[in-house]
């Protein structure tokens, strides 16, 4: 179990009581404090099957306010975690820091294996500068690189060009196989793009592949899969879910703000080409206008079906 609290990132044991005797997360296993009181350590936290290749998980613990701001992902095994091991027993760092980037560590995908190496690929959000107008980047870091990273080494950067105060980092959804051809796929949005109007929104789907991505153009790496009407507002709130149509593929959820519907989108559809929009989806919720999710997550298979 992971808990995040205020500078701090809290680990219990998985054999510990499943009803916690008071707030927290109690009996904790190991506790990691942040550097310093504007560490933010634990903004973002992931666990990993294998980023290194030892065999074991790995912990990703977000601080983006250490190295002044530039932020830090720190990558401890789960051997040290069990340990009582803190940030201070990390194998790799991910950096930011001034003329590179800021407030790295606010947020990462869960578990995603892009290349289909066996390794855990890191990807995360962080911002241009430190100012809140500061336009939002995506970074990709593939699996299996220890030791410190400065931003300006990162496998792939983005300069995806939403404001720093966007809803980008709620976006970063865990990754699926969304064509069932073996190799886990990831979307990433953006509601305020205009590409089919004002605020029309848009979905871009990053797919998977042994080949490894470089550069720093989004339509270089990213493909656009969805997008709405002027002011639609498409992918205000998006995920991954893990086959709803039993097609054997992941299927995508999105948010039509301008509805305020929730649209489900076949993945093997995704891939065939073109930008699918509401018409396009298998299944639609309406919750009515104004109605706007911090985040749509899968729960599993409910009814055991």
């Amino acid at each position: 179990l992971l808990q995040q609290q205020r500078h701090a990132a809290v680990v219990a044991d998985g054999c510990a009581p499943r009803h916690a005797t008071s707030r927290h997360a109690t009996p904790r296993h190991a506790t990691q404090a942040g550097q310093n009181a504007t560490s933010g350590l634990g903004e973002g936290v992931q666990v990993v099957t294998d980023y290194n290749g030892n065999g074991q998980a790995d912990l990703l613990v977000g601080a983006p306010g250490d190295n002044s701001y530039g932020g830090v992902i720190y990558v401890i095994d789960s051997s040290a975690v069990l340990a009582w091991g803190n940030s201070q027993n990390r194998h790799t760092e991910i950096r930011g820091g001034s003329g590179l980037g800021y407030y790295v560590g606010r947020s990462m995908v869960g578990d995603a294996d892009l290349d289909g190496d066996g390794l855990s690929d890191v990807l995360f959000d962080y911002a241009s500068s430190s100012s809140t107008s500061a336009s939002g980047n995506l970074g990709l870091q593939y699996g299996g690189v220890i030791g410190i990273i400065n931003l300006s080494d990162v496998d792939v950067l983005l300069s995806i060009g939403t404001n720093s105060s966007d809803p980008t980092k709620e976006n970063l959804a865990a990754a699926y196989d969304l064509d069932g051809d073996g190799y886990e796929d990831w979307v990433y949005a953006d509601a305020g793009n205009d590409d089919q109007g004002n605020d029309s929104g848009a979905v871009w789907a990053l797919w998977g592949t042994s080949t490894r991505y470089s550069g720093s153009s989004l339509s270089s790496v990213f493909e656009q899969v969805v997008a709405a009407e002027s002011s639609g507002g498409a992918g205000y709130s998006t995920a991954l879910l893990d086959d709803v149509d039993g097609d054997g593929g992941a299927d995508l959820a999105w948010w039509h703000e301008a509805d305020g519907e929730l649209h489900l989108l076949s993945g093997a559809s995704l891939r065939n080409g073109g930008i699918q929009g509401p018409s396009d989806s298998l299944a639609s919720f309406t919750f009515g206008n104004g109605v706007i999710p911090s985040q749509v997550a899968s729960i599993g298979d409910w009814d055991g079906d």
